[in-house]
C-alpha cells in the first residue's frame, strides 16, 4: 500500500501534490537547500517527483557557465541539491526545441541543447522563454507525502505562464496572494528572534 493511501491528505486539508503545483517551504524551515522556497512541480507520480526552486537566483549568468554561449541576458537558479553540477531547463518554446517534453500549458522541458545554445547565440529566444537552473529538487516513493503530512511544504497552484519570470519574493508573494494566516506568515522575518 502507498503511504500516499495510508496518509489520506484529503483529511489533512491540504491540496495534493501535482504536475503543475508549486511547494512552498514552511516559514521557519531551517535547511540550506529550501528555506523559503517555491518550487515548481515538474513529475509527481506514485514513485518519485521533482521540481525546481523558482527564487533562488545564482550570481554567475548562463554565459558565465557555459563558454559556448555570448549572450549575457540568461540568469541561471539554483534548481535544487540534487545534481547540482547538472543544468536544466524550462521554456516556453514548444516543439521550437527538438525533443522538449510537455510539462503543463504553454510549459515544455529539456530538448536539444545544442539547438538552444544557436537559438541563444543568435537572439531568436530571450529570457521571457527560457529559465535555466542548476541542480533540482527531488523526492524518492513517499517522501514528498511524508513531508506535506509534517507540514514542511504548502501546496499550491501556480500559473505555468508565470515560471519562466524571475522573483525574488516569489515566497512572500504566493503566501500574501493565498490570504489568511498565509499573509501574516509571509511578513514573518526569516529569523523570529530578530522580531
Amino acid at each position: 500500500m502507498l503511504l500516499e493511501e495510508l496518509i489520506d491528505i484529503s483529511k489533512l486539508n491540504v491540496l495534493k501534490p501535482a504536475i503543475g503545483r508549486v511547494l512552498i517551504s514552511e516559514p521557519f524551515m531551517d535547511d540550506e537547500h529550501f528555506s523559503r522556497s517555491v518550487i515548481y512541480l515538474c513529475e509527481h507520480n506514485a514513485n518519485e517527483s521533482y521540481g525546481f526552486i523558482l527564487n533562488q537566483v545564482l550570481s554567475a549568468t548562463l554565459s558565465e557557465l557555459i563558454n559556448e554561449i555570448d549572450n549575457k541576458e540568461f540568469s541561471v537558479c539554483y534548481g535544487g541539491p540534487v545534481s547540482s553540477d547538472s543544468l536544466f531547463y524550462f521554456h516556453n518554446l514548444g516543439d521550437k526545441i527538438i525533443n522538449s517534453k510537455k510539462i503543463a500549458k504553454n510549459l515544455w522541458t529539456g530538448g536539444d541543447f545544442h539547438q538552444l545554445v544557436d537559438l541563444i547565440n543568435n537572439h531568436q529566444i530571450d529570457s521571457s522563454n527560457i529559465r535555466f537552473f542548476l541542480g533540482y529538487s527531488g523526492w524518492s516513493k513517499d517522501q514528498l507525502i511524508k513531508e506535506i503530512a509534517d507540514n514542511t511544504w504548502i501546496v499550491s497552484e501556480y500559473d505555468s505562464n508565470k515560471v519562466i519570470s524571475l522573483n525574488d519574493n516569489l515566497w512572500q508573494a504566493i503566501l500574501s496572494d493565498k490570504g489568511g494566516k498565509y499573509k501574516v506568515v509571509s511578513n514573518c522575518p526569516k529569523d523570529p528572534t530578530s522580531n
